[in-house]
C-alpha cells in the first residue's frame, strides 16, 4: 500500500461481525445494509470474522452488490486478533434472524465480548438479546430483516463518536451489573479473565 493509501484506510469506518456464517446470524441482510450505507457514500469497511455453510453464498452475494472493496472475510482468526479487530472497531453488527426452520440464537456471547471492551453494538429484538441492550442507551436494536432501520442505526453511531462511547459504557455496566456475580457463560468468563490478564501483562 501507498502511504497515502494507507492513510485512508485509518480513517473508514470499520464495522465487525464476528459469528459463524449461518443463516441465523443474518449476513445477508448485513450485506444489504452495506450496500445501503455505500449509495449513501459512508467510507467503511465491514469485517467479519468466523465460518461456516454459507461462505460460498456470502462470497456470491459480496460479488452480486458489487461490494468486493467494502467486506472482507477472515475465517477463523486466533483469539488476539480478534480483541484488537474489537478494540479497533466503530460499531459491532450482530443481526440476528430467525431461520426458517426456527432456529434462534440464544444471547451471543459475542455481544457480551463487545461490551467487556465498551463498544457500541447495533443488533436485534430477537431471543435474549433485549435483555442485555437497551434501545437507544446502551445499543440500537432493530426489527429482523430491517434493512433501513439498521442503516440508520450505523450512520448515527459512526458519525457521533461520543454516542459511540456513551453505548459502550453503558452496555459494560450492564453486563457487569447482569453477569458479574452470576456468570452463567463459560465462555463470557473464560474471555473476562483473559481480558484481566492482557491488562495486567
Amino acid at each position: 500500500l501507498s502511504s497515502s493509501s494507507a492513510a485512508s484506510d485509518v480513517y473508514k469506518r470499520q464495522i465487525l461481525s464476528i459469528g459463524r456464517l449461518t443463516y441465523k446470524k443474518g449476513y445477508e441482510t448485513c450485506f444489504k445494509v452495506m450496500k445501503e450505507l455505500e449509495k449513501k457514500g459512508i467510507d467503511f469497511e465491514y469485517t467479519i470474522i468466523g465460518e461456516g455453510p454459507l461462505e460460498n453464498n456470502l462470497f456470491n452475494l459480496r460479488e452480486m452488490l458489487n461490494l468486493e472493496n467494502h467486506i472482507k472475510f477472515l475465517g477463523s482468526i486466533n483469539r488476539d486478533e480478534i480483541v484488537s479487530y474489537i478494540e479497533e472497531c466503530n460499531v459491532f453488527l450482530i443481526h440476528s434472524v430467525t431461520a426458517p426452520d426456527g432456529d434462534l440464537e440464544g444471547t451471543p456471547t459475542v455481544i457480551l465480548e463487545a461490551g467487556l471492551l465498551k463498544k457500541p453494538v447495533v443488533s436485534t429484538y430477537h431471543a435474549g438479546i433485549p435483555e442485555i441492550i437497551e434501545n437507544g442507551i446502551s445499543g440500537f436494536l432493530c426489527k429482523e430483516n430491517d434493512i433501513i432501520n439498521t442503516r440508520d442505526s450505523i450512520i448515527q453511531l459512526i458519525e457521533n463518536p461520543s454516542l459511540q462511547a456513551s453505548f459502550g459504557d453503558e452496555l459494560f455496566k450492564n453486563i457487569k451489573k447482569k453477569y458479574g456475580q452470576k456468570i452463567n457463560s463459560k465462555r463470557f468468563l473464560d474471555f473476562y479473565y483473559y481480558l484481566l490478564k492482557k491488562k495486567n501483562d
